[in-house]
């Protein structure tokens, strides 16, 4: 019985091994008991069971890093891994620079880095983006002799690339022979993510003809490049060699695939992908609904904002971002206060300053300029020039003087030597007739010496901008419209900063009204404030024989009449473009007088032209230009009768003179061609709806459209009153056989190259069809524009191959048309965008790497 009971007693089954029992835990809690059997049974200075420990405090998701720091601490001599482990949980951290530290201490120590360690310390440096620390840990790497490992190569180029520091990272990429797809995809994501498009292009066709097929990452950066470059046609042949791999609609690859199409305007095919998608994260839902808010889609950005609420999703910061955005562009204020309100109330996301920034601009639009000045107050960030300035026009749109006055103090806090703001602070006194104000600010500025700040653009081509960090999500055109609040007081100054009188509203001294016309003679008691004349002018007074942009006064240069402005150049190198604007003399008369502009550096010649406007005045753009600081500029306007019987000539009459500064144009990194937007050129009249004429210039150098020739007549059209299909300005052909022409000397002979255009019509009720002929190097090729008038455009595209010398880049209409009111009118030519040639191809060779 005994034997038959001992042998129904099983002996205890032996402990797992600890190091075990560490691998399979789920909890801190777990492993604190694990931890403290170890301790008791003297285990713990066996490296393997506390390396286990270790890895899962420092690594799990339901791991304790600082718990992870105690432990590696106690640790008598911790091994290569340790210290390893402890690297890499730390530069993954909120605190990566805590790794670097480490690593420093083991280097103290006596340990030797290997690969391991470098991959996990150059993770820390391209966390902290710091370009030092990059380098130096590159030192490290040499000196180990691990700068051939190519996973140590591939966090170096990506650490380079994050840091900003893209030459260093393609001289590290360079170096390696036997490069990885992996190295390759990180170098292409660096030029990507850094805005420098054509580079990823490029590399990405190099990595093609290598024979490398790209993976799903590599092509969301693609994807990212051509999103940011226009590419849409190189987009499309992306997603359909998805289609044709098989590849899984992840999330990063369709989130690109939406991105790419949202950012080229293609929201159809967007929107279809997107609903099509097996699986969608926050990131999705944002490019989705940012891409339909820059679009002016509100209505469907705030649908699917709904949807996204009803399907449980949680929003982020960015979602907000383009949220607010939308009801920026609608106008929408009641449903953007309950939108920002909901932020930290619902979601708990404390609203950070590009999301004041939009609030600011919704209220500010919609004249709640005392509520937007009360949100600035509330908030915790300190707000900046931007907001400020965003403020200010606001106040400007609206007539408040009093909330701009206070702004224009906080702005001078902020930027003493800013004189933009008293400028526009200075036109609303005058718009309100406050000439006592005008005077007093006008004298503070001469006082004080206040300079401009020399011009800036804010165009996709220039590469001169004013950068700020916002939110990837939030649209260009909501970027340049925040931006663009700058350019009152940081750039391209307007005649009211650097002329006196330009409007010739401050009427002349001594001046005797007469009722009777309204002519009024000017003689030796008088004087023009800001200008000096001679020969017969008058001074005039809108009426209804008269009529002028602002329906009030204008100068009228009669025979040998004569008017000049001698002022000093605002800035270092800077290129002036002058709108000046022509009103009849007079009725019945045989021929209308010219008038001549003249500078020291250029002489034009303009007369009233008919039939070009709905008014009866025009404005034309002229190149005044090109000076350094503080140098003198006299600046002559002048009559020239067309005929030798003075009495039967109706003599000009000038008015609304903008003067414009720039820089000169720097090559970018998108477009081989310098204003290939029309975004440089004459100032637009505010509150006119006829455009800027731009007569005959030769010279690309000397042109009121930087970089462009003029052949004939062309008009200058701005997107507030006109349809422009991207940007700005576009420019509209006016008149037969004319046209547009520059050249580029930047190609390479025998290499291929695209050219992008947008042809169309400006909205204008221009009915017909028109033949656009395009030149691009050796190319000559008609296209075909059919206008109903209503706004409407299609991009278009040819490649070619550049000869030796200079490519000739030219659009020439030879036919126009009248609308129904007698104006002349054409087709609309817009975004022209020059680059190499990529030679994506839908089908590679099999055998890849």
């Amino acid at each position: 019985m005994s034997l038959k009971c001992s042998s129904l007693r099983q002996p205890p089954l032996p402990m797992p091994p600890l190091s075990l029992l560490a691998d399979k835990c789920k909890s801190m809690h777990q492993l604190k008991q694990i931890h403290a059997q170890m301790i008791i049974s003297s285990r713990i200075q066996d490296h393997f069971a506390a390396s286990r420990l270790l890895a899962f405090c420092a690594l799990s998701s339901s791991g304790d890093l600082s718990y992870a720091t105690r432990l590696f601490n106690s640790i008598q001599s911790p091994n290569h891994f340790m210290w390893n482990t402890l690297i890499r949980a730390q530069a993954s951290s909120l605190n990566p620079d805590k790794a670097i530290f480490l690593y420093m201490n083991m280097r103290r120590t006596g340990f030797a880095p290997n690969q391991h360690t470098f991959t996990f310390v150059l993770k820390a440096c391209s966390n902290v983006r710091s370009l030092n620390c990059c380098k130096q840990i590159h030192t490290h790497v040499s000196k180990s002799g691990l700068d051939l490992d190519l996973h140590v190569v591939n966090c170096l180029v990506r650490s380079y690339s994050v840091s900003s520091d893209l030459n260093n990272a393609r001289q590290v990429f360079d170096e390696i022979r036997n490069r990885t797809l992996n190295i390759w995809t990180t170098m292409i994501s660096g030029y990507a993510q850094s805005f420098r498009a054509n580079e990823a292009l490029m590399m990405f066709d190099q990595m093609l003809i290598e024979g490398f097929e790209p993976n799903s990452v590599t092509l969301a950066s693609v994807l990212s490049a051509c999103a940011q470059s226009g590419c849409l046609e190189l987009g499309e042949k992306v997603h359909v060699f998805v289609k044709m791999r098989g590849f899984e609609m992840g999330a990063i690859l369709g989130t690109a695939l939406v991105h790419m199409y949202t950012k080229n305007g293609a929201l159809a095919t967007a929107k279809a992908l997107f609903d099509s998608m097996p699986e969608r994260n926050i990131a999705t839902w944002n490019a989705m609904i940012s891409g339909l808010a820059s679009h002016g889609h509100a209505e469907e950005a705030l649908d699917l904002f709904r949807k996204l609420k009803k399907e449980q999703i949680v929003p982020n910061d960015i979602t907000f971002v383009g949220v607010l955005s939308a009801c920026c562009h609608a106008g929408f204020i009641d449903v953007g206060r309950q939108i920002f309100g909901s932020m930290k109330r619902v979601y708990g996301i404390e609203p950070k300053i590009e999301h004041y920034g939009c609030m600011v601009d919704l209220l500010g639009r919609g004249g709640k300029v005392l509520e937007a000045e009360e949100l600035i107050k509330r908030m915790v960030w300190k707000p900046d020039v931007v907001m400020w300035g965003a403020l200010l026009a606001a106040c400007k749109n609206h007539g408040n003087i009093e909330v701009a006055e206070r702004v224009v103090k906080e702005i001078i806090a902020l930027e003493p030597n800013n004189h933009g703001v008293y400028v526009v602070l200075s036109n609303m006194y005058a718009e309100a007739e406050r000439w006592e104000d005008v005077t007093r600010l006008r004298s503070v500025m001469k006082q004080g010496k206040l300079k401009k700040t020399p011009g800036w653009s804010l165009v996709d081509e220039s590469t001169y901008v004013t950068h700020r960090r916002f939110s990837s999500s939030l649209s260009m055109k909501m970027q340049l419209e925040i931006l663009l609040v700058q350019v009152l007081f940081a750039g391209l100054a307007s005649a009211a900063d650097i002329l006196q009188n330009p409007d010739f509203e401050s009427p002349p001294t001594n001046l005797t009204p007469n009722r009777s016309t309204p002519f009024v003679l000017l003689n030796g008691n008088n004087t023009i404030p800001g200008w000096t004349f001679e020969g017969t002018v008058q001074y005039v007074t809108a009426s209804q024989t008269i009529r002028l942009p602002d329906n009030g006064h204008a100068i009228q240069l009669a025979q040998d009449g004569r008017i000049n402005q001698t002022f000093a150049a605002n800035g270092d190198d800077l290129i002036y473009i002058l709108t000046l604007t022509l009103a009849p003399g007079g009725q019945n008369c045989s021929a209308n007088a010219n008038l001549v502009a003249s500078a020291p550096d250029s002489h034009g010649v303009y007369s009233l032209k008919q039939h070009y406007g709905k008014e009866t005045w025009e404005s034309y753009g002229h190149y005044l230009g090109r000076w350094g600081q503080d140098e003198p500029i006299n600046l002559v306007i002048q009559s020239q009768s067309t005929e030798s019987d003075d009495n039967s000539t109706c003599w000009p009459v000038i008015d609304m003179l903008l003067l414009k500064s720039s820089k000169t144009l720097v090559q970018g990194n998108d477009n081989l061609l310098l204003n290939g937007g029309f975004e440089f050129g004459p100032d637009f009249l505010s509150n006119s709806t006829e455009g800027v004429l731009l007569e005959s210039a030769p010279s690309p150098i000397q042109s009121a459209l930087q970089q462009w020739s003029v052949i004939g007549t062309v008009k200058y059209i701005d997107s507030k009153h006109f349809y422009v299909p991207k940007g700005n300005a576009a420019i509209e052909i006016v008149s037969v056989s004319a046209g547009i022409q520059t050249a580029t000397t930047m190609l390479t002979e025998g290499s291929a190259y695209n050219l992008d255009f947008t042809l169309g019509d400006a909205k204008d009720a221009c009915e017909g069809t028109f033949v656009v002929r395009v030149q691009a190097g050796s190319l000559v090729q008609n296209f075909t524009v059919q206008s109903l008038g209503t706004g409407s455009a299609i991009k278009h595209s040819v490649t070619f191959k550049a000869g030796s010398g200079s490519t000739p880049i030219s659009f020439i209409s030879y036919n126009i048309n009248q609308t129904k009111d007698g104006v002349f009118c054409g087709p609309l030519i817009d975004d022209v965008v020059l680059r190499a040639s990529h030679g994506f191809k839908l089908q590679w060779s099999k055998e890849s790497r």
